[in-house]
């Protein structure tokens, strides 16, 4: 039976081996990517000039499409609700107003 005891302990201490091995590894790693990842840049007075005009130029790019979607959507619904004439109406409309002329 002793034979039986040890075989279990050495599974054991394999089993442990193979899980805490690459756990700690893994650690390390992410300890020694965080030490030796560079500080970030400081932004220089022009770049940050230059994006503040930049998302200035994107908020006014965004309000005249909602301007040109709302009237898109004006003349959308006056088309909607306009009566419906025929062309040949319309054209002798247009005759006349050339007669007077």
């Amino acid at each position: 039976m002793p034979i039986n005891e040890a075989v279990v302990a050495m599974m054991a201490l394999a089993m442990v081996t193979a899980v805490v091995l690459p756990v700690s590894l893994a650690i390390a790693r992410r300890m020694q990517n965080k030490i030796s990842a560079p500080a970030p840049h400081e932004m220089s007075a022009e770049l940050d000039e230059r994006l503040h005009r930049m998302e200035q130029a994107i908020e006014r790019v965004a309000i005249e499409v909602e301007r040109v979607g709302e009237g898109q959507r004006f003349v959308t619904q006056v088309l909607a609700n306009a009566p419906a004439r025929p062309l040949a109406a319309s054209a002798s409309a247009a005759e006349r107003l050339e007669e007077k002329k």
